[in-house]
């Protein structure tokens, strides 16, 4: 599968589904009823390809955003910095 894996988290009451792709939620369950974030497809490829990102929680700048800010629109955002250098 191309390093895609699916990993499963549950308790009693949740069950949760990941990527390691960005982190996406696949599926989640809640007392058996589902929760449907964007488009529950099996398909990896579909999460590969797909230009809206449907379930990723880790967008592509995380935790790497230079001295934690960014530039939007003429306006300078400052963001919460980690501690110590990555």
């Amino acid at each position: 599968r191309d390093g895609l894996d699916l990993i499963k988290i549950n308790n009693e009451e949740t069950k949760i589904v990941f990527t390691n792709y960005g982190a996406r939620i696949v599926s989640w369950k809640y007392d058996d009823n589902n929760i449907v974030l964007g488009n529950v497809v099996e398909a990896d490829e579909f999460y590969r390809e797909n230009p809206f990102k449907f379930g990723a929680t880790v967008g592509r700048y995380g935790g790497r955003i230079g001295n934690g800010q960014f530039q939007l629109n003429d306006t300078t955002y400052q963001l919460e910095q980690n501690d110590g250098a990555h």
